[in-house]
């Protein structure tokens, strides 16, 4: 069992959450000019992780399932299978 110096601290979730929604976003803008990453696959990840701490990602959320009713279904498991995810490794 490790133990912590008293100086080091725990990072929120919440910050750990923002820090990779960030940088899933910001791997998908890359991955629209390389073709190695799937750009829209790595914008829509970042915008699930930012959907419950950003009011823009939530907006966004909700006029996708607007828009597109068939997969209301489909992106509310993907999105429940993620947080699922993030809650086995302490990030939920």
């Amino acid at each position: 069992m490790k133990h912590r110096a008293p100086n080091q601290r725990k990072i929120p979730i919440r910050l750990r959450r923002l820090v990779l929604g960030y940088l899933f976003i910001v791997l998908g803008i890359l991955g629209l000019f390389l073709p190695l990453l799937q750009g829209l696959l790595f914008i829509g990840i970042g915008i699930i992780f930012l959907k419950d701490h950003a009011l823009w990602a939530n907006k966004i959320t909700h006029a996708f399932r607007k828009k597109f009713p068939k997969f209301k279904s489909i992106s509310e498991l993907v999105e429940a299978k993620i947080d699922h995810l993030l809650a086995k490794i302490g990030l939920g």
